[in-house]
């Protein structure tokens, strides 16, 4: 393969790859709107795993700032096969 045929590639993969990413966007956000509160953790926690999946992630996280005292906590987790969840040390 010569140089132009592989940045050609890279470009074309890098092209493909930001149209995924969108498309992962795009069908998340419409995922949340309108959702009734009483299925807002399994939502999230279907986002979680398909953005984990998306980006090869072992684990992600949302957290919650509580700027009033200063404090963080996690409060969903997603995490890949064979991973250990760590919510619960964080």
């Amino acid at each position: 393969m010569d140089r132009d045929t592989d940045t050609s590639s890279h470009s074309a993969n890098s092209t493909d790859r930001e149209a995924a990413y969108r498309e992962l966007i795009i069908r998340t956000s419409m995922a949340f709107i309108n959702l009734p509160l009483d299925q807002m953790d399994d939502a999230i926690a279907g986002a979680l795993g398909e953005i984990g999946q998306f980006f090869h992630a072992d684990r992600v996280y949302v957290f919650a700032y509580d700027f009033s005292r200063h404090l963080t906590r996690n409060t969903h987790e997603w995490c890949a096969e064979g991973i250990e969840p760590q919510i619960d040390n964080l």
